[in-house]
């Protein structure tokens, strides 16, 4: 017999993983006593601890909105990911 895969897509406001960044953030932060933490390494941690089957890409958008919304502070080059860290201002 083959199972059926029940998937349900669910409509979130924008800002809905803003809150589970910073999250990851705060606890990458006290596991590495670090105050600028790269950008990739967020995403990857953002999206194993929640589980997220979600765009890194959009989550790479969503830094740079806590970025320019005075959230975050970024210290390097904003030209990849892996160019550019962040700290919780």
């Amino acid at each position: 017999m083959v199972g059926k895969l029940a998937i349900r897509i669910l409509p979130v406001a924008i800002d809905y993983y803003d809150h589970k960044i910073v999250e990851a953030w705060k606890r990458m932060h006290a596991e590495e006593q670090i105050d600028y933490i790269m950008t990739s390494q967020l995403i990857w941690e953002t999206m194993e601890e929640e589980n997220l089957l979600i765009d890194h890409n959009f989550l790479e958008y969503r830094i740079r909105h806590l970025v320019y919304s005075g959230v975050f502070e970024m210290k390097g080059i904003p030209k990849n990911r892996r160019r550019y860290f962040v700290r919780l201002k």
